[in-house]
């Protein structure tokens, strides 16, 4: 029998694909549904339609013109889907600091993002080794077939854009900045003071790209750069008025923290190294003086370290962090002690963390089929017929957990607690070729319900943001793309499921109902009580199957979405691609 495709992990590439299986759990969002909705919605701006597609690898999938028709035998498709980063400034104000204050109490934001493109396919191709065409009625991987970009088959160059929230208009700015077509995608974006950051991993993984803006009338381009010792780079944050962002070492594997330095007029790409961790440095929060951070280790590490959470140590009042603090990090906590099954340890990195109520909450990310393909990796002499390939794949997937620590004076002794999870999970015996129930490690009790948010689609904590005096998480849930895809991705990773294994058939094994399609947000009102259930349909959007991005203002929280449905076009039903929402308390 074909052996399963082996991990090929990428580590500067999004993981913008979940999993449809968890070891246990049943959904539960229709109960937590009836709590009723702390925030109102608005869309603000839709990814538009960018191409017309004839068929896969057909010479003719070219983009539209300035006014797009596309012709008869085509149709339309839209190939960006993230926004992959998102930060806010206030609009710049004309006049006097008093008229200001007196005709502009609401100078309103600005909203800089940049996008991805066809980022199911890219993680497909590049992290998964599936280089198949996989096409369904909602999206299309043409993959090896696509003739026009040989070497990086469903990559388009990313956007650059500014939605102007007191204007309601929004800027492409990508014309601006041509080594947008060396950068894999804008994964991250930060400001600070009349400075805008944007920032990618290059398509080639040979660095990290920024891109620099200034908040002004006319939105200066100040310039870019490639950062050849970094390729990954995904969150920036402030801390003690300093701009922070967390990338990862090309070299070794290991993860930075970096504190910007630069001066408008100097040298705006100038940053130094303050906090250094033993892997990719992934989601980054602050309090009581810290920074805390999660990190990609495991199988997107050389020397697979478990991933985990790192603190800094503690700044003096309003100081910064400096290459002094570069080694005085410290790792509290590591995906070790929650999962037992150390091969299945190695496909889980960490998720969106923030601080809330004096404590610090994270969450954990898998990326689809790694926990399979891994485990017949480590013990080749696991059965491999399809009804044990079923059962290695549902057993080697996890829904998210959510922990929780306080954010005391010494993290490093600090007490976790598992809020959502599983107090058991399955471990593989290779030498006894047989599946075990373990607890886990930490022989924690979930408090308030299982993994995913009670939701087995729900694999990732993708992200989180403090607003209104509550905290939200925003998850991926892979439900829509299992319902279409499922069977096709399987069978690209030589993974042979039983005949007639689909959505239906995979819904039943985990014991559950069929969940809403649709990225969850859910949001704790305090640090006493579980979460709550804001959406559970992607913000009204099924085919969003990722809250991706947050980021928040005074009276708004903004929200990025991702959604690679990139043939899904037609006017009047869902559409694919990127959304920006913006949220309101009611």
């Amino acid at each position: 029998m074909t052996r399963p495709a082996t991990i090929r992990p990428r580590r500067w590439l999004c993981v913008a694909l979940a999993t449809a299986f968890a070891a246990f759990g049943a959904v539960g969002s229709a109960a937590a549904q009836a709590d009723g909705k702390a925030l109102s919605d608005r869309l603000l701006a839709k990814a538009p339609s960018d191409e017309c597609y004839y068929g896969v690898g057909d010479a003719r999938n070219v983009p539209l013109s300035a006014n797009p028709t596309c012709p008869s035998g085509s149709v339309r498709k839209v190939n960006q889907a993230y926004v992959w980063g998102l930060a806010a400034t206030a609009i710049p104000a004309a006049g006097t600091d008093e008229e200001r204050k007196k005709n502009n109490k609401d100078p309103g934001s600005r909203l800089w993002f940049g996008t991805a493109a066809n980022v199911v396919c890219l993680v497909l191709q590049s992290y998964l080794g599936i280089t198949d065409t996989i096409e369904t009625p909602s999206y299309v991987c043409e993959g090896a077939a696509r003739t026009a970009t040989p070497a990086h088959t469903d990559w388009r160059p990313p956007k650059l854009y500014v939605y102007d929230t007191k204007a309601k208009a929004l800027t492409d700015l990508s014309s601006k900045a041509p080594a947008l077509n060396l950068t894999l995608g804008i994964r991250s974006a930060g400001a600070l003071g009349d400075v805008v950051f944007f920032g990618g991993p290059a398509v080639d993984n040979s660095g990290v790209y920024l891109f620099a803006f200034r908040n002004d009338a006319s939105m200066t381009f100040l310039g870019s750069t490639k950062l050849a010792a970094y390729n990954n780079i995904r969150q920036w944050t402030t801390f003690n008025g300093g701009l922070y962002t967390g990338v990862r070492v090309r070299a070794d594997g290991t993860g930075r923290v970096l504190r910007w330095l630069g001066v408008i007029g100097q040298e705006v790409f100038n940053f130094e190294e303050v906090g250094a961790t033993d892997s990719d440095v992934a989601y980054l929060t602050s309090l009581n003086s810290r920074l805390y951070v999660t990190t990609w280790g495991g199988l997107n590490s050389p020397g697979r370290v478990a991933s985990g959470v790192w603190v800094s140590p503690q700044a003096g009042k309003n100081a910064p962090l400096t290459a002094a603090n570069l080694n005085q990090w410290v790792k509290i906590w590591d995906v070790s002690r929650y999962e037992p099954d150390p091969v299945t340890a190695a496909t889980v990195v960490g998720g969106a963390i923030s601080a809330y109520q004096n404590k610090i909450y994270w969450g954990m990310m898998q990326v689809p089929f790694t926990g399979v393909a891994a485990h017949f990796q480590a013990c080749p002499s696991a059965p491999q017929d399809q009804q044990n390939m079923a059962l290695a794949l549902v057993n080697t997937t996890r829904a998210i957990p959510v922990f929780r620590s306080d954010g005391n004076a010494n993290p490093a002794k600090t007490k976790t607690e598992l809020l959502y999870g599983s107090e058991q999970l399955p471990v593989w015996d290779c030498a006894n070729a047989m599946w075990k129930t373990v607890a886990n490690p930490a022989k924690l009790r979930p408090a308030y319900g299982q993994a995913g948010f009670g939701n087995p689609f729900n694999t990732y904590t993708w992200a989180s943001a403090v607003f209104d005096g509550k905290l939200y998480f925003g998850t991926f849930d892979w439900s829509y793309v299992a319902s279409e895809s499922l069977a096709p991705i399987a069978e690209a990773l030589n993974i042979t499921l039983p005949t007639g294994f689909d959505w239906t058939r995979l819904v039943a094994l985990l014991g559950s109902r069929q969940p809403n399609f649709g990225a969850d947000l859910w949001r704790f009102d305090n640090a006493l009580n579980p979460a709550k259930a804001e959406s559970t349909d992607g913000l009204g959007n099924i085919l969003n199957y990722g809250i991706r991005t947050m980021i928040v203002t005074a009276k708004h929280l903004y929200v990025g979405t991702a959604n690679p449905m990139n043939l899904k076009t037609t006017e009047g039903a869902p559409k694919g691609g990127w959304e920006l929402h913006d949220l309101q308390a009611r």
